[in-house]
């Protein structure tokens, strides 16, 4: 178990993550997986970034709208 500098332990056994991947355009899917994380009590989320995606047309919009949103929440 892990300790902060205080010496008190924290149990991290209750902590859930999830791994999503996000595809531009998928905005219906972001809000879902956040309604389905915030009901879950989910605090932690490990996404994609892909640089194909990036450099698509939309890629530079999606990222700018995602990264934040993702942020927002989790």
């Amino acid at each position: 178990m892990k300790r902060p500098a205080n010496g008190t332990p924290v149990n991290r056994a209750s902590e859930v993550g999830l791994v999503e991947w996000f595809r531009p355009g998928e905005y219906e899917k972001v809000e879902s997986v956040l309604a389905d994380a915030r009901a879950l009590g989910v605090r932690h989320l490990r996404t994609g970034i892909s640089w194909a995606d990036w450099y698509a047309s939309e890629g530079d919009g999606w990222y700018a709208w995602l990264l934040p949103r993702l942020a927002q929440e989790l």
